[in-house]
């Protein structure tokens, strides 16, 4: 025992020693007296270290000893992987994750909470072959009753513009030079029209009359089939007719129940040998396709994605692609875009500290425009527009830091749900992101961890552009491959 009663040395047949740190309860904490120790037992075959106080209370330490040192088992896994099972929020499990006999995501689900019960909002679900990922299927639920319907309009601008001459009745005309409907109504103004410009719909669709009597200035819609709808958009009156425009067609109209799935989407994966080879996407399952990209590789780490679309019914290769460098030690350092053969600037780059944790995340950025006004103080006019408020550039992103004695308690699921990821694959425990573009961060702090060394609640002290804080916490639970 130590002079301070805070720590054990375990002396070994070698002679070799390791120190075990005592939990703060054993020596107290804030000036309290500490409980003392009733026996203290250590399986020097397995390594468990077992300490039982005066209050009943049993510390038990799965320990590792290397080169005389106790290996920390928030550090390294002593106790076997633990993957993610549910992740709580409150009351509820707001995600649940579950796995393959070989610990591969099977399924990621993330929930909201509606009146008191759990539902499904977004779902990843992996389907295999030859103990690969074959596909995802991305789905997304319903978390209320509602109507949901595809909508097309059938013009998709118009314009208020000034005729020098005079008008004298009101008309409506076609425009086949702007594939346009052109309306004058002289009750509004003698002087200007007002211009429709179409979305591929023939005139003849577009513009409808009825007799005054029957939706006389109002708008109005037609039930075409069960599941579409038109609206009819009311334009002028002519004599004893009231003219309309076809204005939004609403397409395949469904009532959704809580829990009905909304969308589903596709993402195929192909393989040369233990590698990806060939990504795909596709809104229904094992439909077409119209583009993919290939994916090259020096090893197994990735050395080039190309771009395919189908042209004529054949796939052409896009004219760029992009390019993947590597450090010293396999990660990740940059991803240049090239064009035509030529090599352009990095589109991103990755700065690791001495534990190869990204700590810096630069990214090329395009411009940023705004809607405001601006002042011309030769001609005094004043005229408004987009404006460029930042200009195109590469940037530094993301900021991290870790904690220097914790391991990375979310890879094991993170490589789950993501193989592909693992050249930024972290050591450490993240313990701040900051985000530059608005200076929102988020700081990590890990509590009450179990016999593996792994955190069963985090606290997420989350920052929006600066602004004050807001306290989150998680509450995790495992399932753990030995």
């Amino acid at each position: 025992m130590s002079e301070d009663g805070t720590s054990m040395t375990i002396t070994f047949e070698n002679g070799q020693t390791a120190t075990v740190n005592f939990p703060d309860p054993v020596h107290g904490q804030d000036g309290a007296v500490g409980n003392g120790i009733e026996s203290i037992v250590f399986d020097d075959e397995t390594g468990e270290l077992v300490i039982t106080m005066t209050n009943d209370v049993v510390y038990r330490f799965d320990l590792v000893v290397k080169d005389g040192a106790v290996e920390d088992s928030k550090l390294v896994d002593v106790d076997g992987k633990y993957f993610f099972k549910a992740l709580r929020i409150g009351a509820f499990d707001m995600a649940n994750f579950e796995y393959t006999d070989d610990f591969q995501i099977a399924s990621v689900t993330v929930n909201s909470v509606e009146d008191g019960e759990v539902y499904p909002e977004i779902a990843l679900k992996h389907s295999f072959e030859n103990g690969k990922i074959a596909y995802t299927e991305a789905l997304a639920y319903a978390t209320r009753p509602n109507i949901y319907y595809d909508y097309r309009w059938v013009y998709f601008n118009s314009d208020f513009l000034y005729s020098e001459v005079t008008f004298t009745e009101s008309m409506i005309q076609y425009s086949s030079n702007e594939d346009a409907v052109v309306v004058v109504d002289i009750n509004n103004s003698r002087n200007y029209y007002k211009v429709y410009y179409l979305n591929g719909i023939p005139y003849s669709d577009a513009v409808v009359s009825a007799p005054s009597s029957e939706n006389h200035g109002y708008s109005y819609s037609v039930k075409k089939s069960p599941t579409d709808v038109w609206n009819y958009y009311y334009l002028l009156t002519i004599g004893d007719l009231d003219y309309y425009l076809l204005e939004t067609k609403y397409l395949d109209i469904r009532t959704i129940e809580k829990g009905d799935i909304l969308e589903a989407d596709y993402l195929y994966r192909e393989y040369d040998g233990d590698n990806v080879s060939k990504v795909y996407s596709s809104d229904d399952k094992g439909g077409e396709y119209n583009e993919y990209i290939k994916m090259s590789y020096t090893g197994s780490n990735i050395s080039k994605i190309e771009e395919y679309t189908k042209q004529n019914g054949s796939f052409v290769k896009s004219n760029g692609d992009l390019s993947f460098n590597y450090d010293a030690n396999d990660k990740l350092e940059s991803v240049l875009s090239n064009e035509g053969g030529v090599e352009s600037d990095s589109i991103l780059r990755v700065v690791y500290d001495a534990n190869l944790n990204p700590v810096e995340i630069w990214a090329y950025q395009e411009a940023s425009f705004e809607y405001s006004g601006s002042y011309d103080e030769i001609t005094g006019e004043i005229s408004y527009g987009y404006n460029m408020v930042r200009e195109a550039g590469f940037r530094k992103v993301i900021m991290m830091e870790y904690y220097d004695d914790m391991k990375n308690f979310f890879g094991p699921t993170i490589n789950a749900i993501i193989p592909e990821l693992d050249n930024l694959e972290l050591t450490r425990a993240p313990k701040r992101a900051f985000i530059l573009d608005d200076n929102s961060s988020i700081k990590f702090e890990y509590k009450e961890f179990n016999k593996g060394g792994y955190p069963e609640a985090v606290q997420l002290m989350l920052s929006e552009e600066g602004d004050g804080y807001v306290l989150y916490e998680a509450l995790m639970d495992y399932k753990v491959k030995k």
